[in-house]
């Protein structure tokens, strides 16, 4: 059994801080809050059209998006989960809404 120490002597590693924990967090957060910045202005460019292709026409901003954080780990992490997110919940509806219409 080993046991965890943040005593780098021991262990030889130290762990995060639960101040680099917080950071960390809010950095996945802002990530998140940019994805639906971009998501906002993409529906005022495409009207409400938009949420039909939106899963996969996110890739023409996210993809830039995910170059430019790929230095900041968490605003990195936190594009991926607001555009993977993004695209389950699109696919999800659209699944959907072609049920309802193929038992229409």
């Amino acid at each position: 059994m080993e046991i965890k120490t943040d005593d780098p002597d021991k262990s030889g590693k130290t762990d995060r801080t639960s101040e680099e924990n917080r950071k960390h967090t809010i950095q996945v957060w802002k990530g998140i809050g940019l994805t639906l910045i971009l998501h906002t202005l993409f529906f005022l460019v495409a009207g409400i059209g938009g949420s039909f292709v939106i899963g996969v026409a996110q890739l023409i901003y996210i993809i830039p998006l995910m170059i430019l954080t790929m230095k900041n780990t968490g605003l990195f992490q936190g594009v991926i989960i607001g555009a993977v997110v993004t695209f389950l919940v699109n696919a999800a509806c659209f699944g959907i809404v072609l049920f309802q219409l193929s038992t229409w």
